[in-house]
């Protein structure tokens, strides 16, 4: 089965429901739901989502819906301490992309 890692802003695009990206987040995401590709999101864009939210006045109990069922068929990614420090070796700009980038080496087993 293809897997897929879904950056950030294509979670927040769907959970927050910003319209000119929501078409393409649903159909991305749809394709999870249906079982065609392995869907995985790294839990660190779950925090930032539901920061998002806060920042900008969504009713959070909502974010926390859409979230949790979404968990129920994405592959949640840890992030785990290690990859906090290899974040900050600066490869991919800033220290959030670095630890998006290293969770999901690991999750592939890429790193050791």
């Amino acid at each position: 089965m293809m897997k897929a890692y879904i950056d950030t802003n294509i979670l927040v695009d769907l959970v927050l429901t910003r319209q000119e990206f929501l078409p393409d987040a649903q159909r991305v995401f749809a394709l999870g739901y249906a079982g065609e590709v392995q869907l995985m999101v790294s839990a660190l864009s779950f925090v930032n989502t539901v920061y998002l939210a806060r920042k900008y006045k969504y009713p959070v109990d909502e974010v926390y819906s859409k979230l949790h069922l979404i968990a129920d068929f994405v592959d949640v990614v840890d992030l785990r301490g290690q990859n906090v420090v290899d974040g900050n070796a600066q490869i991919c700009g800033t220290l959030t992309n670095n630890l998006q980038v290293f969770s999901r080496f690991q999750r592939l087993n890429l790193l050791k």
